[in-house]
């Protein structure tokens, strides 16, 4: 987990720079609307992640309090359709003269 304060709203050669890397690592923003808002600006500075296997399965919310500037985000993550890479076992038998024998 890592707090990156970069905002997707705000279109500089910074925070294209920033999603660029994000997504060629295969990760994604859940959060869609301002998280911190002023009288100056209005910010989505508050980013979470995943991979895209994830994406049809998650999903995040932004808690919007009147007497707040700044929201709380919270995420929700079902690992359940996440495929399990396959593992191939290789079944082999050393045909050494001692093993051949002990077979004996």
């Amino acid at each position: 987990m890592r707090d990156f304060n970069f905002d997707p709203l705000c279109l500089n050669n910074d925070n294209l720079e920033f999603f660029t890397l994000m997504v060629s690592h295969d990760l994604y923003p859940l959060v869609g609307i301002p998280t911190h808002i002023t009288q100056h600006s209005v910010t989505l500075i508050d980013n979470i992640f995943v991979q895209s296997c994830l994406l049809a399965t998650s999903y995040a919310d932004v808690i919007i309090n009147e007497s707040a500037i700044h929201f709380p985000v919270g995420a929700v993550t079902s690992f359940l359709h996440r495929q399990k890479p396959k593992i191939k076992r290789i079944k082999k038998r050393l045909l050494k003269k001692q093993n051949i024998d002990k077979f004996r």
